[in-house]
């Protein structure tokens, strides 16, 4: 009896272990059938944007919500995204030096689009080429004078020519912060409108000849004396803005988006948009697909549905929510975003505050960041 009940515990219990290893093999075999699978389909394309950080909130939801969609249009043509904010000085110096490879850049501006061009073509490598494929356009923001709204109604500033007035009279008063104009475009056309509101000209008619002026580059040195921070990245400086709070920065040369963003970050301290009397730039965001040796015809394809995607109302409607507004003149802005009183900015930008055009001299847009350098704060 004792023989044959320890046959038939055996029998169980090699059963039993038959059984487990079945189970044991379903749950192992399936993550690892799963990475088979995957591995018999690679990623075709890295679709690589190096963008400006100011749009940093919005195409954190283009990249997942384009994700999503190539999945279920394009099963078998798998892709990875990777999406980079940066300066967008710091980015075209990358892409000249090779340092990044993105099949897509989006600056802040479209006036980066001929300084990299010009560099690109410049080096014996490339010698004569552009490397700007295509450019689409989908939003824009004004820049403007972010001031905390409680120092505006104490010295209603109104402009560069009054802000410069005010840091004139009262050294030390005005704490202002702009991008480094070697990095950031909006440091780079902060410097642009200074100038402009100080000879009061339009920018496109800037020469050699006014920045050459010793009048003007006196008048710059004062203005930018006030300056307590010259940040490598628009997005970065507003939201150091809001974290150090009006009795560390109380001035900033911002996109108007950004002012959206951060309206409304400190109890009790709103932060507010000025349009300046002088007129303003607007940052038009290009999206550009590159022509470059590293962007096969697989990434030129991806690049191109992806700038289709873009364009489609419902992402022009998630710019809107970050405070974008469309190029796209037929697309009617939401009053509760565009709200002085929600947000700190205002549903149309105002008459006194006419678009100005960007210089059209190469020469002039090259030496204005050597004129900062004169010029700046020494902090």
């Amino acid at each position: 009896m004792l023989v044959a009940g320890t046959q038939n515990y055996r029998t169980k219990k090699i059963r039993s272990t038959a059984v487990a290893l079945i189970v044991l093999g379903f749950f192992v075999g399936l993550p690892i059938g799963n990475m088979l699978g995957t591995a018999s389909v690679p990623i075709r394309v890295h679709l690589a944007i190096a963008y400006g950080s100011e749009k940093a909130s919005w195409m954190a939801g283009v990249q997942a919500a384009f994700t999503q969609w190539w999945k279920q249009n394009y099963p078998d043509f798998p892709i990875a995204t990777d999406f980079t904010a940066m300066g967008s000085g710091d980015s075209m110096s990358e892409i000249i030096n090779e340092e990044i490879q993105p099949i897509i850049w989006s600056p802040a501006a479209s006036i980066w689009i001929p300084i990299l061009n010009s560099e690109w073509g410049a080096q014996a490598a490339y010698r004569g080429q552009t490397i700007i494929k295509n450019t689409t356009y989908v939003i824009y923001s004004p820049i403007v004078i972010a001031t905390w709204q409680s120092f505006l109604q104490t010295y209603n500033i109104t402009g560069f020519n009054s802000l410069y007035d005010l840091i004139q009279a009262h050294p030390g008063v005005v704490k202002m912060a702009h991008t480094d104009p070697t990095q950031s475009n909006s440091g780079f056309m902060a410097v642009i409108m200074e100038i402009s509101a100080m000879l009061k000209k339009d920018p496109s008619q800037l020469t050699m000849t006014d920045l050459a002026n010793t009048t003007v580059q006196n008048w710059l040195r004062v203005f930018e004396s006030s300056a307590v921070n010259y940040g490598t990245s628009t997005g970065f400086l507003a939201n150091m803005m809001a974290s150090a709070g009006p009795s560390q920065i109380n001035v900033a040369i911002l996109y108007e988006n950004l002012v959206k963003s951060i309206s409304n970050a400190v109890p009790g301290q709103k932060v507010v948009a000025v349009y300046p009397e002088e007129g303003t730039l607007f940052s038009d965001h290009p999206f550009c697909i590159l022509n470059a040796s590293w962007v096969t015809p697989d990434d030129a394809f991806v690049a191109e549905k992806f700038v289709e995607f873009i364009k489609r109302p419902d992402m022009i409607n998630l710019a809107m929510q970050s405070g974008f507004r469309p190029i796209n003149s037929s697309i009617v802005l939401n009053p509760q975003i565009f709200n002085y009183t929600n947000y700190g900015i205002q549903l149309n930008v105002p008459s006194y505050c006419p678009q100005l055009n960007v210089p059209t001299s190469g020469e002039v847009l090259a030496r204005v960041p050597d004129l900062w350098q004169l010029a700046k704060s020494v902090m």
